[in-house]
């Protein structure tokens, strides 16, 4: 096994927060962007881009509508897979598998509390034309698969 794959350590969420830090520092355009993979019931894929929000309490965490694609496929089939990529100076890449669970209410609300006005005021707007537009969230538990590539 490559010595650095020993220095990554028994949890892999140490290093991926480590190196989210080095990409803000670096200041890398959205370096929280993953690609986040999904797929229905049946295994038809699906890839779209989300902004990690946070990896704390063994979780990555993001922040979508449950009533969205995504929301829909997540709750059918929490299976999901995302990668970062971070671009040159820091060249990067990181992996992670993992099972997709709803936060509870109140997180919910916490984050969206937190939230530029602009985006809130966005979101109160799309409200009066959806039935919920409320930003829920999602965390990727039992992702210790991460790897970096």
């Amino acid at each position: 096994m490559d010595a650095w794959i020993e220095e990554l350590g028994r949890d892999p969420l140490v290093p991926l927060a480590g190196w989210l830090a080095e990409a803000r520092a670096a200041e890398l355009f959205e370096p929280e962007a993953a690609a986040l993979a999904t797929s229905t019931r049946d295994g038809k894929p699906s890839v779209r881009m989300v902004l990690v929000r946070g990896v704390e309490d063994g979780d990555l965490r993001f922040y979508t509508n449950r009533e969205s694609r995504k929301g829909s496929e997540l709750s059918e089939n929490p299976r999901a897979a995302l990668v970062f990529h971070w671009g040159p100076p820091l060249r990067r890449q990181a992996r992670a598998e993992g099972i997709v669970a709803a936060l509870t209410a109140e997180e919910s609300a916490a984050y969206f509390e937190t939230r530029a006005r602009e985006t809130s005021t966005r979101c109160w707007r799309a409200t009066r034309i959806s039935t919920s537009c409320s930003t829920r969230c999602f965390a990727m538990s039992g992702s210790r698969s991460i790897s970096a590539m």
